[in-house]
């Protein structure tokens, strides 16, 4: 795992790895007290949202009786505080959108996903390029842990070198639910991290949860960056989307 402070060291050994497997651990993108004034920050926005829950903009949990207990996937989340849009366009995560590009940043999408205490859900293996299904699929994902994650509390699983496996056909027309084989599945691996570090992941990198099944929190903010060359449109969950965090000018895809 590298050190965020040794990225430029070693920017040449991050890039083939990450060519390679698909995706690359980076050790304290952000430091814990700032992971938690984030983490603050996501549930001050949930709690906001539980008042007034817009189903059509996010996703929330629901109890056996259908009633809505937590949020689970906040969207468009530079919208909904100024310190989401200050992360998206931080130097150091342009800078390493950029090396894993390999071409000029623009930000497509931000979202937090949320895992309450024995609430989290599962959420199902998937490529984040099957939901998008346009252009091309050389995008990439800035997954960046608020709370330590573990396989008790809901980590991700990763299938290292599936990003190179296409866009996978799945069943039930729902992205959500690719064919894998059991040989493919068994190279899964689970990323646990701790608070302020990162996953650096390819947008067809397959991945997925499991539930929250401990009493501590497990909470994450991913950034996800393309290129006005890959033609990837804009992202119906994110009006920012086609935003160049280096000159703040709005880039139509």
């Amino acid at each position: 795992m590298i050190n965020a402070k040794d990225i430029a060291l070693h920017a040449d050994e991050l890039k083939l790895q990450f060519d390679r497997d698909g995706f690359a651990f980076i050790q304290s993108l952000i430091s814990r007290d700032y992971a938690q004034k984030i983490a603050d920050t996501v549930f001050d926005v949930e709690r906001q949202l539980l008042e007034s829950p817009d189903e059509a903009e996010h996703i929330f949990e629901k109890d056996d009786q259908n009633n809505i207990v937590a949020v689970r996937c906040l969207h468009n989340l530079i919208e909904q505080h100024p310190t989401f849009r200050e992360m998206a366009g931080d130097q150091t995560i342009v800078d390493l959108a950029e090396l894993a590009l390999g071409y000029e940043p623009l930000y497509y999408r931000a979202i937090s996903t949320l895992k309450r205490p024995s609430v989290g859900s599962a959420f199902p293996w998937h490529q984040d390029f099957a939901y998008w299904g346009k252009g091309r699929p050389d995008m990439i994902g800035i997954w960046i842990a608020l709370h330590d994650a573990t396989t008790e509390n809901g980590c991700l699983e990763i299938i290292p070198k599936s990003h190179r496996w296409g866009v996978l056909p799945y069943e039930d027309n729902n992205p959500g639910n690719p064919i894998l084989s059991g040989e493919q599945e068994a190279g899964r691996i689970p990323a646990e991290v701790k608070a302020g570090d990162a996953l650096l992941f390819h947008a067809l990198l397959v991945h997925r949860s499991s539930p929250n099944q401990s009493e501590k929190e497990r909470c994450a903010v991913i950034f996800e960056y393309t290129a006005r060359e890959f033609n990837n449109g804009p992202h119906h969950f994110d009006r920012h989307c086609g935003w160049n965090p280096r000159t703040d000018e709005m880039v139509v895809l």
